[in-house]
């Protein structure tokens, strides 16, 4: 049509270019940072350049949302999962039947106080921590990939194994979580991973089927 304007296929108010049939992996399945991300691009900007996500702003979110990645149940293929998607892999159709752990990051912005980086980290079993998970400031792009710790899944619970070299801290219970020990995962579970400068807490949560 003459004077018609582009419209992005799955903008959230203008539905007059959704699709008949959806999508099979709508741009929500791609998370939280990247939706976000789409959204700002090809709905707000489509028609103003200046209003679009830039480069870097592209690059945190791949970042982050790599964090998010889970294996499907039927094995071979990684969705992204967090607490506000289903339980249920885009690709197979599958459904994870048991609670999956996941947790949240803040930034120590003086002793003893955290500020949220609405960041988290979804949880299964041999995945390994770094220390861009750990220090927030260390970026994923120039920091060596040693292992900080790992999540394991046995005997039908989670823990954390520590792998830093140093302590972890474990502010309610007030005690040190040493090199080489693991602590099992509950929800509300508190982690201070490093004692270094620029050190995160985690808090544990599960998402439930």
């Amino acid at each position: 049509m003459m004077g018609a304007r582009a419209l992005y296929i799955e903008h959230p108010t203008d539905r007059s270019n959704h699709p008949k049939t959806p999508p099979a992996i709508s741009v929500r399945r791609l998370g939280p940072y990247l939706e976000k991300l789409f959204l700002k691009t090809f709905a707000e900007g489509l028609h103003h350049p200046a209003r679009r996500a830039t480069a870097t702003e592209w690059e945190k979110a791949l970042s982050k949302t790599f964090d998010l990645l889970h294996p499907s149940p039927a094995g071979g293929e990684w969705f992204v999962l967090d607490r506000n998607l289903p339980l249920v892999c885009p690709h197979s159709g599958q459904r994870l039947t048991q609670p999956v752990p996941y947790v949240d990051f803040y930034r120590e912005t003086s002793t003893g106080a955290y500020s949220d980086e609405n960041h988290s980290l979804t949880l299964w079993n041999g995945l390994h921590l770094y220390k861009w998970h750990t220090l927030a400031n260390v970026s994923p792009h120039d920091a060596e990939r040693t292992s900080q710790g790992y999540f394991t899944f046995h005997n039908r619970r989670w823990y954390l194994v520590n792998q830093s070299g140093g302590d972890m801290w474990l502010p309610d219970a007030q005690r040190y979580l040493p090199h080489g020990t693991a602590e099992p995962i509950t929800q509300g579970l508190k982690v201070l991973f490093s004692l270094e400068e620029g050190r995160r807490l985690g808090i544990f949560n599960f998402m439930k089927p």
